[in-house]
């Protein structure tokens, strides 16, 4: 008859390793689940990171190209104050030679020819 007491002890041990395992198991399934929120967390922080580094940059970008626009209008109005004083420093240029030339055309009238 010792068998039966033997059995009693080994199914109270099998009862208390049952417990530990379930305890065990559902301390496992909670560390699970906080490991995944914090997954979640985490994925959602990239994702906002990432979308809020690719506005920044599309800002930077906008930013580059309204600079750039400014500048090609400031070039553009350059040169077309170039080319005015170009076409002016010209204009004077063959003014002062037309007057050079009348000069000359006067000089030469006012030799009488010696007959």
């Amino acid at each position: 008859m010792k068998a039966v007491p033997d059995m009693k002890d080994e199914n109270a041990q099998l009862y208390k390793e049952r417990d530990r395992l379930q305890k065990e198991v559902e301390r496992q399934r909670i560390l699970m689940k906080d490991l995944t929120a914090q997954m979640d967390d985490l994925r959602n922080q990239t994702d906002k990171e990432r979308k809020e580094r690719a506005k920044a940059a599309l800002r930077v970008s906008e930013g580059i190209a309204q600079e750039r626009e400014g500048i090609v209008s400031e070039l553009n109005v350059m040169k077309a104050i170039n080319t005015k004083m170009i076409d002016e420093r010209d204009e004077k240029q063959m003014i002062g030679q037309n007057n050079r030339y009348e000069v000359r055309r006067m000089d030469i009238s006012a030799i009488t020819p010696i007959n």
